[in-house]
């Protein structure tokens, strides 16, 4: 049985891990040999280097035709960016990295299941995390999907 969540986390995953213009500036590797180095997680591990992206966990937000066949889908994406780390103060990284994210996901995904009917960031926004060492990058996305 297949899983709406499972299928876009999958698919959004595999994408932001092999588009060439995000690793370039934050080097994704889901095969790393140490978990810190895989920089993408669906959970934050205590020694992630900076910058790392998190995805939290899809739900579904609404379902038009039960059971599952039409759903919104929607999940968070967070980035995170240690500045003292890094020697880049401001806003400036945080954006270079939401602006990569979103033209990685910019074309429609491929799901075994599912085929993406429409795509919506909900929310955009950087801001300073309660550690003012590090800005936090919001990125928030609703995707219909219609079950194949």
């Amino acid at each position: 049985m297949s899983s709406p969540l499972l299928e876009l986390q999958t698919a959004v995953v595999q994408r932001l891990a092999s588009d060439v213009d995000l690793l370039a500036i934050m080097p994704i590797d889901l095969m790393a040999d140490e978990e810190k180095d895989r920089r993408l997680y669906d959970y934050i591990p205590e020694d992630a280097l900076s910058p790392y992206v998190h995805i939290d966990a899809p739900v579904i937000s609404k379902v038009y035709v039960a059971p599952e066949d039409l759903v919104d889908v929607s999940f968070t994406l967070h980035i995170w960016h240690n500045q003292q780390l890094t020697g880049d103060f401001g806003n400036h990284a945080p954006a270079l990295l939401l602006q990569a994210v979103k033209r990685a996901l910019r074309f429609k995904l491929i799901m075994p299941n599912y085929q993406v009917m429409q795509v919506k960031i909900t929310n955009e926004r950087i801001f300073e995390d309660t550690n003012v060492d590090v800005k936090h990058g919001v990125l928030s996305y609703t995707y219909k999907l219609l079950k194949v």
